[in-house]
């Protein structure tokens, strides 16, 4: 008896270990996207640090921070006074995300600074990163590394 119910917790833990592999598997098959994750870059206008998190497939939704957004105001040398926090969404077609998304600037007060700041991505499969939403003066593309 006492094999059988050890044979019966030994089933039960590897079900529970298997099924996330496989709900991972199903989903990167049919709703899963490039673009779905956390990203990170560094401003090519400003220099400050940036964080994305993309989640969803064919509609994507997004939540964006900038820790110095030259957007909501500047300093006299031109540096960042406030970040931002940016939400929107988009439509993922292949490799490219398109789509739109409302800034807040975290000055104090904080205000809406658009509802409607324009998004445009491209997923670049041979780096595993993303490129666009804008460029330096220089024609610097901005680039995306994945963290996670």
């Amino acid at each position: 008896m006492k094999r059988f119910i050890a044979g019966i917790l030994v089933v039960v833990v590897l079900v529970t270990l298997c099924a996330p592999v496989a709900v991972g598997a199903a989903q990167q098959g049919q709703g899963w996207s490039p673009f779905a994750g956390s990203w990170a870059s560094i401003d090519v206008k400003d220099g400050s640090f940036q964080h994305l998190e993309i989640s969803g497939s064919g509609m994507a939704q997004f939540l964006y921070y900038d820790y110095g957004c030259s957007a909501c105001g500047t300093d006299a040398e031109g540096n960042p006074l406030y970040a931002c926090v940016c939400k929107g969404e988009g439509t993922v077609d292949g490799d490219e995300l398109s789509g739109s998304m409302a800034v807040w600037c975290l000055s104090a007060p904080s205000r809406l600074l658009t509802t409607a700041s324009p998004v445009q991505l491209t997923y670049k499969d041979d780096d595993d990163t993303l490129t666009g939403w804008w460029e330096s003066d220089e024609g610097e593309a901005q680039v995306w590394n994945r963290t996670r």
